[in-house]
């Protein structure tokens, strides 16, 4: 666990043994790929709470250190309208300096995925992905 002053340091993830079914925050602007992402984790037995730009994922993210239950996995497009996808991971990581972090992005530009290794994502998924790649990351993060 984290050792900080701050109101997240419960930072750590609970062992697969504590938790189920995982929980994973969603932030996805395009309405159609959010739903059909969120069916597909849904259908792998996870709980999903899906956000459209990274603004709502950051406050659902701070919101649930204060009413719990916490989220143990982020999963992020990349270009989203009022924060990004690195603007999200870069606050996540401010707040906890090891949380798993997917970040989903259809831009093969080597700068973006080398910001986001910098950053700590926990994984890049370009898209279009193939689901059983995504249920397959997500059950080794998780």
């Amino acid at each position: 666990m984290m050792e900080t002053d701050t109101p997240f340091a419960r930072c750590e993830v609970p062992s697969a043994a504590v938790r189920a079914p995982l929980r994973i925050l969603l932030a996805e602007d395009d309405e159609d790929t959010r739903h059909l992402i969120a069916f597909e984790l849904r259908d792998a037995g996870a709980n999903v709470v899906e956000t459209e730009n990274g603004r709502q994922a950051l406050d659902s993210f701070r919101r649930s250190f204060d009413s719990g239950p916490h989220f143990d996995l982020i999963v992020s497009d990349f270009k989203m309208p009022k924060l990004s996808g690195l603007k999200l991971l870069s606050a996540v990581r401010e707040s906890c300096d090891v949380f798993p972090f997917v970040l989903m992005t259809a831009y093969h530009d080597g700068d973006v995925q080398g910001e986001a290794r910098r950053l700590g994502a926990s994984a890049i998924l370009r898209k279009p992905f193939d689901f059983t790649e995504l249920r397959n990351l997500i059950r080794r993060l998780g």
